[in-house]
């Protein structure tokens, strides 16, 4: 597990939870994954054919793996399919000269991959099949679930299976962000932000695309979430009650919302170690990882027997 300061302004934890950094070669990340022991991110400034997505290995050792893309939305690592799944959303991004985006990709062996792959050949669906692609989510058995913020009631949850996109989920406004998640018990949590006063909340689905009820609403924002060991859903994206800070919070399965870091700018990506229960989080136009380690994955017994 690699820690270190953070330059300049840092996170802070919560009581039970510990603040680190990991630097990253460049600003503006805009996701983040884990790839067995590597972390994985999005990197580079908006525009057509600007960005890249990177590994980061634990000793700091950065390798390019995909370039071409334009505006990253999401990245997951597919450890069943041992592929990273990624989203772009800027096929019209300036100056016009995207030759790929508004789609889902997939990259396979990304840990073992050593030379950049251009973005363009690795589409699961065509260009401009999902306007505003953002969150992605890998299924067992192959299928993926990819959120498309569309917006004022458009936004919906579409579903990529053999080959084909159906929507799963329609009738959303801004799909928060990255915010797809499922449950130890088999739910799907949806994150969604409202069109009109961009409060946000999260509601339960089945994997079939049921409403079955809301987990938490009236949120001061949200952006992206994962789901720890305990089925605690970590998300970002809000605010401090003073608005000092961006901040990171934890929900209960039963909705009790609790705050577990602050000091970000804006909280964006995140992604939870399943291995070290570390949270990963990106802080909008910094050029780090902030970590928040739960103290009770460091203490005698772990979290789990297999600790």
């Amino acid at each position: 597990m690699l820690v270190s300061p953070a330059p300049g302004r840092a996170a802070t934890g919560a009581a039970g939870w510990i603040a680190g950094a990991v630097p990253l070669p460049a600003i503006n990340a805009s996701d983040v994954t884990v790839a067995g022991s590597s972390f994985v991110v999005g990197l580079g400034a908006f525009g057509a054919g600007l960005e890249s997505i990177a590994r980061v290995d634990r000793d700091g050792t950065a390798t390019t793996l995909v370039t071409g893309l334009n505006a990253i939305g999401g990245i997951a690592y597919d450890r069943e399919g041992d592929r990273l799944l990624f989203t772009d959303n800027g096929l019209t991004a300036p100056p016009g000269t995207a030759v790929t985006g508004d789609t889902v990709y997939a990259l396979a062996d990304p840990r073992g991959a050593t030379s950049p792959v251009a973005a363009s050949t690795l589409e699961l669906a065509p260009s401009g099949s999902i306007g505003f692609a953002q969150a992605v989510l890998p299924l067992a058995g192959g299928d993926v679930l990819i959120g498309d913020a569309a917006g004022l009631a458009a936004g919906r949850v579409v579903k990529l299976s053999g080959g084909n996109l159906t929507n799963l989920i329609t009738g959303l406004d801004y799909t928060a962000g990255l915010g797809l998640a499922v449950t130890p018990a088999g739910e799907l949590l949806v994150g969604d932000v409202d069109a009109n006063t961009f409060a946000g909340s999260v509601d339960r689905y089945s994997l079939a695309g049921a409403f079955l009820g809301t987990l938490a609403s009236g949120l001061s924002g949200a952006y992206d979430q994962d789901v720890d060991r305990a089925g605690n859903l970590i998300l970002t994206g809000g605010f401090r009650g003073d608005f000092s800070s961006s901040n990171v919070v934890s929900i209960t399965p039963g909705g009790a919302i609790s705050e577990i870091g602050w000091g970000f700018d804006f909280s964006s990506g995140l992604a939870i170690d399943a291995q070290s229960q570390q949270v990963l989080v990106l802080d909008f136009g910094t050029s780090r990882i902030d970590t928040l380690t739960p103290v009770a994955a460091l203490t005698p017994g772990g979290t789990t027997r297999g600790d």
